[in-house]
C-alpha cells in the first residue's frame, strides 16, 4: 500500500506544480502521524518533486511531553539529514488557545522562504465543510482548502486518515498523538461522522467531494467577477447602475471584495442589506462600523 500512497502522492504534486526543483519548501512537522507521514512522502520522492526540504516543528510550552516530541521531531530530521528549526511559542493557557497557536504557527512559518507545506488532508477536508456547514457559510466556505494557495500546499489532501495511518504502520513510522485532539471542535465533530454513516456511507468521503466540485464553481464565480470589477469599480467607487447590470451571485462578490481592498470585513448581514439598498435621497448613507459608512451620491457607492 505504501508504493501506491507514495504513487499518488507524486501524481497529485506534479498536477498541481507548485514548486520548481531546488526551491525551499518548508514543513510544519508537530509530530503527529499526519505531519510525519508528510515528511516521509516528501523525503520518499525527493528525487522526483525537487524540493529543498527543511522542517520547523513548535513547542507550544503547554504540556511538559511537548519538549520530548520536539526532540523526537528533530531526531526523525537528523535521519533524513534534513534541517529543523525548532520554535518556543511560550503560550498561556486561557480563551482562544487553538486560535491564538494557530496564528503564532502562521507568523513563524511566514518568515520562512519559499514555499509552506502543511498536513491537512482530506479527512481535515471533510470536518472543515461539515463544521462551515453548520456555521451557515456560503459557497466560499464549502469550498474547503485548497491543494495550493498562495504559498500554502497541502499535499496530503487527497489521502484520508484510515490510508495516512495505514501507511504509517507499513513504514515503521513513530509519531506522537495530542492529547488535545479529542476536546477540540474537531474531535467533537468526529463523533458525529459514525452517526451520519448511518444515514449515508462513508459521510467524509462525500464531503470532501463537495468541496471538490464547489472550488470549482467558485473558482468560476471568481473569474466571472474579475471580469466586470473593473468596470463596476472606478477609482474607488462603485458605479450602482453597472453594477446591478450583474447577475446576483457576481455583485455579492464585487462588493465584499470591493470593502475588503478599502479594509473593510462586512458581516454576512450588510452584504444581504447592501444588496437590496435603495437609498430614497443623494448622499444617503449606510453604517458598516461606528467609523466607516457607504454614502451614495450621483449614482456612485463611496466608502466614507
Amino acid at each position: 500500500m505504501s508504493k501506491r500512497i507514495e504513487h499518488r502522492f507524486l501524481q497529485a504534486v506534479k498536477c498541481h506544480q507548485p514548486w520548481l526543483p531546488n526551491q525551499p519548501l518548508t514543513v510544519a512537522v508537530s509530530g503527529g502521524v499526519d505531519s510525519i507521514v508528510l515528511l516521509d512522502l516528501l523525503v520518499k520522492t525527493q528525487r522526483s518533486h525537487q524540493a529543498r526540504l527543511q522542517v520547523v516543528t513548535f513547542d507550544h510550552g503547554l504540556r511538559e511531553a511537548s519538549q520530548q516530541e520536539v526532540v523526537m521531531v528533530k531526531e526523525v530530521c537528523q535521519s533524513y539529514g534534513i534541517p529543523c528549526m525548532i520554535h518556543q511559542l511560550h503560550l498561556e493557557k486561557g480563551p482562544q488557545l487553538q486560535e491564538r497557536a494557530r496564528m503564532a504557527r502562521r507568523e513563524v512559518l511566514l518568515d520562512c522562504d519559499g514555499w509552506l507545506a502543511t498536513a491537512h488532508h482530506a479527512s481535515d477536508q471533510a470536518e472543515t465543510i461539515l463544521f462551515r456547514m453548520l456555521r451557515g457559510s456560503g459557497l466560499d466556505g464549502l469550498q474547503g482548502m485548497h491543494y495550493k494557495q498562495g504559498r500554502w500546499v497541502k499535499p496530503l489532501l487527497g489521502f484520508f486518515k484510515p490510508e495516512i495511518y495505514q501507511y504509517a504502520k507499513d513504514r515503521g513510522l513513530q509519531w506522537v498523538e495530542d492529547p488535545s485532539n479529542s476536546h477540540s471542535t474537531r474531535g467533537t465533530i468526529r463523533e458525529l461522522w459514525s452517526t451520519l454513516a448511518s444515514i449515508h456511507p462513508n459521510p467524509q468521503k462525500a464531503m470532501s467531494s463537495v468541496g471538490h466540485l464547489l472550488q470549482r464553481d467558485a473558482d468560476c464565480l471568481q473569474e466571472l467577477t474579475d471580469q466586470q470589477y473593473s468596470t463596476v469599480i472606478q477609482n474607488e467607487h462603485l458605479n450602482v447602475q453597472r453594477w446591478k447590470q450583474c447577475h446576483l451571485a457576481i455583485r455579492s462578490r464585487i462588493l465584499r471584495q470591493w470593502l475588503w481592498t478599502q479594509g473593510v470585513s462586512p458581516k454576512l448581514q450588510q452584504i444581504e442589506d447592501l444588496l437590496v439598498w435603495e437609498p430614497q435621497r443623494n448622499g444617503q448613507r449606510y453604517t458598516l462600523t461606528s467609523s466607516i459608512s457607504i454614502r451614495q451620491l450621483d449614482g456612485l457607492w463611496s466608502l466614507c
